[in-house]
Parts: structure tokens; C-alpha cells; sequence
């Protein structure tokens, strides 16, 4: 269920006119836009809504969707590592999405499993078709006034299928939601500007990616986050010809014990070096 759809339920239940609901926080026809999907709410207004219908906001979230299994798709999603997808969390959505939660009306766990599929058919599909793909999940974000921790996971995994300058824009609204709203998420600010910084790599714009590499290390460190560094400096180094600077990196990378990850990295290291030769 949509939230819309639930604020328009709760108000036929406690048989609450709409002008009485929107009565001193928007208009009618606002509400009608909300209940029928076409507006998103800010949080502050949502909030407001939800205390005039008289529940809670825990209870709002429990009849919104299903805790146990949103909370299991939100904590894999976010862990899907900031660098690249990681296979385990991917599987684990999978798993969820097999046990019956899918198709559940929910907009966030839909776009999640959107931005699962696209990174699963990375290697199998040309980036315009996937880019296509995402399109409807950015689409639903664009109307959301106020990005919540979700959505700016969401849409940092989403960053990597937008052209560059709609990558810039998005990014710069996303770090300053993340200074403002949520100061504590350094680690995703160092990995919306690594990501940024790579998309700037692919489109040979090699002095603006290294100015955001440069940005995601500073980031980075403060938080210990040395996965995000070490990649952030390798793709530096590459731009920078420094074939023994990225062994020292990879070396380095290795000694974090994570397998996955330093295969991914060796990979598209690969990738990379064909793409700035061709």
C-alpha cells in the first residue's frame, strides 16, 4: 500500500472530510493529489497529516508496510556496499523478494528491487536501456520534497545510471540534505562523491573526478571508512598513470580481508585501463 493510500484510508475510517484533514496545512486539492499518488509530502507535512488522523507514527509505519521484512530490505540495501554491489546483500534481497515481498504497492521496496535487477544486468545490457529502467524510480524521488535516509541510499546506488550533469545536480541536492537533515551519514557522503568522481572518469572529465576522489578520501577518513579511500585513490592514481601507486593501493585493499571486493576493484581496473587507452 501506498503511503497516499493509507492517509486516504484512515481518513474514510475515522470518516474525515478532506478539507478537514488539509484544513490548516494545505489545501483540498492537495490531499486529493497525496491519496492519489501524484504528490509526495514533505516529512514535516506528513507529520502533520498523519497527528490529525490521530495514530502514531509507529502505527502509520506498521500499517504502511510489513516492519520486519522493509527493515531486512533497507539494512541489505544499504550495506551493498558503497564502492560496488555486493553479491551477499544482493542475494539476500533476492531471497526476500522470492519469499513474497514483492510487488507489495510500496514504492521504496520496489525501487529497491528496480536498482537490484539494473546492477544484476549490468555486465548483460547496454547502460540506455538500464538507464530507461531507473528513469520511473527517479521520477518518484523528483516529487519527494524531502529525501529520507532510504531514498539517498537509494538514489546514490542509482547515481551510476544517470548522465553526468543529472548526476551533479542530484548529488549536490543529496550532500546538502545529508549536511542539513542527516550530518551523520559521512560514510555516504564519501561514497555519493567516489561514485560521482567515477562517472566523471567514464566521461573523460579526468581533473573534475579527481577534485571528487579527493573529496570522498577527505570524507572517508573521518569515518575510518578505508574500503572508500583506497578505491577513490586507485581510481585516482589510474587517471594519474601511477601503475605502482594502484599496487600499493590493491596491496593495501587486500589487507582489509575482503575478497570481494578486491576482485571487483582488480575488474574494473581492467575496464577502466581499456576504456582511457581506447
Amino acid at each position: 500500500m501506498k503511503s497516499g493510500e493509507l492517509i486516504k484510508q484512515l481518513r474514510q475510517e475515522r470518516n474525515i472530510k478532506q478539507k478537514d484533514l488539509a484544513e490548516g496545512i494545505l489545501s483540498r486539492s492537495a490531499i486529493s493529489k497525496i491519496e492519489h499518488g501524484e504528490h509526495e509530502p514533505s516529512f514535516d507535512t506528513a507529520m502533520k497529516l498523519i497527528d490529525r488522523l490521530g495514530v502514531t507514527l509507529s502505527d502509520f509505519e506498521r500499517l504502511y508496510f510489513d516492519r520486519t521484512s522493509m527493515s531486512l530490505l533497507a539494512q541489505y540495501f544499504t550495506n551493498i556496499t558503497d564502492t560496488a554491489p555486493n553479491n551477499y546483500h544482493i542475494q539476500k534481497i533476492e531471497s526476500l523478494r522470492k519469499h513474497g515481498h514483492q510487488n507489495t504497492g510500496n514504492d521504496t521496496v520496489n525501487d529497491i528491487y528496480i536498482i537490484v535487477e539494473n546492477y544484476k544486468d549490468l555486465s548483460n545490457k547496454e547502460i540506455n536501456m538500464l538507464r530507461e529502467t531507473v528513469l520511473p524510480v527517479w521520477h518518484h524521488f523528483e516529487k519527494i520534497d524531502s529525501w529520507q535516509k532510504t531514498d539517498l541510499y537509494i538514489i546514490n546506488d542509482m547515481l551510476f545510471f544517470f548522465q553526468l550533469t543529472d548526476a551533479i545536480n542530484i548529488t549536490t541536492r543529496a550532500l546538502s540534505k545529508i549536511d542539513t537533515t542527516y550530518p551523520e551519514l559521512v560514510d555516504l557522503k564519501a561514497s555519493f562523491l567516489n561514485n560521482l568522481g567515477l562517472l566523471c572518469l567514464l566521461n573523460a572529465e579526468y581533473a573534475q573526478a579527481i577534485t571528487y576522489f579527493s573529496q570522498s578520501i577527505a570524507q572517508a577518513k573521518l569515518v575510518h571508512r578505508y574500503d572508500i579511500s583506497i578505491t577513490a585513490k586507485i581510481r585516482t592514481a589510474l587517471i594519474q598513470q601511477h601503475p605502482d601507486e594502484i599496487k600499493h593501493l590493491l596491496k593495501l585493499l587486500a589487507d582489509l580481508d575482503d575478497q570481494e571486493l578486491l576482485n571487483r576493484t582488480k575488474h574494473e581496473l581492467a575496464l577502466l585501463k581499456r576504456r582511457t587507452m581506447a
